[in-house]
């Protein structure tokens, strides 16, 4: 054999395992993805029977597992309303041979019918003056001059700013 076809017989060997291993990949994605729908899809059918379908129609695996000793998978789910998660809402479920062994919610049951808006009220920069205020955080704009203290070497110790935190008054 030459060497010619030597370096050929290797490309294609290579060619091959690159194309099985590409297969292989595919295929496996393909399975989880199919069978990450359908553990949605159970999961939700447990889930109608206390929530209504605007609560689940947009809710999303946010993750799942398979404890492999017990043979149980784990699968949460998050709420969504109008495309924004909803703070809380989440859905987990065991799953074993294709049976729900247990089941729990923290969707917000009826949401839509809970939801008075869904256009915002206040201006980005009110909204975070409002939460900075009821937390009692100072805003960097609102923090005044900034005031540097030293030791004796000439090293800064202490980084402070001048202004204190304003309270409410029925805070006082």
């Amino acid at each position: 054999m030459t060497y010619r076809k030597t370096k050929h017989m290797h490309t294609w060997k290579r060619f091959c395992r690159f194309s099985i291993v590409s297969q292989l990949l595919f295929a496996a994605v393909f399975i989880s993805a199919q069978s990450g729908n359908s553990l949605r899809e159970l999961v939700l059918k447990e889930a109608s029977k206390t929530h209504g379908s605007s609560d689940l129609a947009e809710a999303k695996v946010s993750s799942s597992y398979t404890t492999a000793g017990l043979n149980v998978t784990h699968v949460y789910l998050s709420q969504y309303f109008q495309g924004i998660p909803v703070e809380g809402g989440i859905i987990n479920a065991a799953i074993r041979n294709g049976s729900i062994v247990n089941f729990n919610s923290r969707f917000i049951p009826y949401i839509d019918s809970k939801v008075s808006r869904t256009n915002p009220q206040l201006n980005s920069d009110i909204a975070m003056r409002t939460a900075a205020l009821e937390v009692q955080m100072v805003l960097p704009g609102q923090m005044g001059t900034p005031k540097i203290e030293y030791n004796s070497s000439g090293l800064p110790i202490k980084y402070a700013y001048a202004r204190s935190i304003r309270m409410r008054s029925s805070q006082r």
